[in-house]
């Protein structure tokens, strides 16, 4: 395999296929990164003349193998190919792809691609190996201090916490939010989110609020027959006559809520 400043191929730097005289047999190498599985592949296409692709009959094709051995392909790239997204080349007059080969997600990650010039030649500009990977989020935990002072100069001071614990993978709750005791706390569930289930600690009552947000028009039901208060929200959906995610939020050792829904608030507004 040849690496040079102009183009990447085997023996120069000119990725070869079969020609019309049979000068050159289809050249083949393989993408095979020797740390990281990855989940897209982009092959710039670089070369002018006789060396751009879709110059003639220009053929590609490529065959993936995932990280648990499944093989898919060969894929054909070519003129009227589809299977692929082809960037147009900014140069007027030429077309220079950007060839973006990615990850079946219901398969996995990629754990190497064979890439075969089965006709034509072209010049290999670069090839982009993307790996993405997922971490576990951090918790966040944010104290406060709000100091008021009026126009006399009197001045009163709070201090409040916003706790955010990261998913835990034992946990029957996605997210857990614990408060400070004595401390006025706000605890706000975004609704427009995924999770389901979230846990509040520390909620002092009466001075303590949850916050819906993003979904004003949600309508919830309080289950005070136990130590805890389970508060299930019924949340809309924007498809006509579909129902919506059900979230349930449990307030850990708190009968906090009457049947105004005192301690509620929608977006910041009371909820009625």
């Amino acid at each position: 395999m040849n690496i040079s400043n102009q183009g990447i191929g085997v023996g120069n730097n000119i990725f070869n296929g079969v020609h019309a005289t049979e000068t050159f047999f289809d050249e083949q190498f393989r993408i095979d990164p020797l740390v990281n599985d990855f989940t897209q592949l982009n092959i710039a296409i670089t070369g002018t003349g006789n060396n751009r692709f879709l110059n003639g009959d220009d053929q590609i094709s490529y065959t993936i193998t995932y990280d648990d051995g499944t093989t898919t392909g060969p894929f054909i790239i070519d003129e009227e190919s589809d299977l692929i997204s082809l960037e147009d080349s900014a140069t007027p007059g030429q077309f220079n792809p950007t060839i973006v080969i990615m990850t079946d997600p219901t398969i996995g990650k990629i754990d190497y691609i064979d890439l075969s010039m089965d006709f034509g030649e072209v010049k290999i500009g670069y090839i982009e190996v993307i790996v993405e990977e997922g971490n576990p989020a951090n918790d966040m935990l944010i104290d406060f201090q709000s100091i008021l002072t009026d126009a006399d100069g009197d001045s009163a001071t709070t201090n409040f916490a916003v706790d955010l614990f990261a998913n835990d993978l034992d946990s029957e709750f996605d997210f857990t939010l614990d408060g400070n005791d004595s401390d006025w706390d706000t605890f706000d569930i975004d609704l427009s989110a995924f999770e389901e289930t979230y846990q509040v600690l520390g909620f002092d009552t009466p001075d303590d609020t949850l916050v819906f947000l993003q979904d004003s028009a949600a309508t919830y039901t309080i289950d005070n027959n136990g130590v805890d208060s389970i508060i299930t929200i019924n949340e809309t959906d924007p498809e006509p006559e579909v129902v919506g995610q059900i979230t349930e939020v449990t307030v850990v050792g708190s009968d906090v809520f009457s049947e105004n829904g005192e301690g509620i608030v929608f977006d910041g507004y009371i909820a009625p």
